[in-house]
């Protein structure tokens, strides 16, 4: 099988099984100076939109408290950590190779990825399409006013174009790999490559093609 999710250092730190605690409670700065040295990957604060849209004190104690968990992912971890950060759900996202702490409806509405998902079979999408969308963040799509957008690439095996958040990509990557599964059973064979477009301006030709076809 191909192994299709996206390597980097940020993901790969992320799907790492790490203790972390702040049971004593830790503001957004100490948050990031923690996390970065226990992750050994580069890690900032938003400050942008967290201090200049939505007002938060990045150095107001008690923003983060964690109690460690066993045998829990750091993926998991940041979840829970930032679902509620002065009542305000904040996640993180992998930008530009940095693991970048923001508003959770900021991130939807303006960090997207856009990545190539080669499926291994000629087949009619349209099914695979409508159980993403569906499944998977289904507010956030075009079809029903959402920044995310999702077509056919047309490539000769098929093959699907995503635009969407770093997180709905890896709840996009799982379903692939157990839809990967059923097929191999079925058909006997495995073959699903996913791409990460890193040259910004084919990026974003591609994108607004993307929406332009999706709307």
């Amino acid at each position: 099988a191909i192994n299709y999710s996206s390597s980097s250092p940020i993901n790969d730190a992320l799907e790492k099984v790490v203790s972390l605690g702040f049971s004593e409670g830790a503001s957004l700065r100490e948050f990031v100076t923690i996390l970065e040295d226990a992750l050994n990957i580069p890690v900032r604060l938003d400050e942008r939109v967290l201090a200049g849209e939505l007002g938060i004190d990045v150095n107001e104690p008690g923003a983060i408290f964690h109690t460690a968990a066993v045998n829990q992912s750091v993926r998991s971890s940041l979840n829970q950590m930032l679902s509620n950060v002065f009542e305000t759900p904040l996640t993180f996202i992998n930008r530009h190779d940095v693991l970048l702490i923001t508003d959770r409806q900021y991130a939807t509405d303006n960090y997207l990825d856009v990545r190539i998902y080669p499926l291994p079979f000629d087949e009619d999408l349209r099914p695979v399409i409508k159980l993403i969308t569906r499944l998977i963040s289904p507010t956030t799509w075009d079809t029903v006013g959402g920044p995310g957008g999702i077509m056919p690439t047309g490539t000769m095996h098929g093959g699907l174009a995503i635009s969407q958040t770093h997180e709905a990509h890896h709840e996009i990557e799982q379903f692939l790999r157990a839809r990967e599964v059923a097929l191999w059973v079925e058909h006997g064979k495995e073959n699903i490559g996913i791409y990460t477009i890193l040259d910004t301006a084919m990026a974003s030709d591609l994108e607004n093609s993307l929406k332009e076809m999706c709307n």
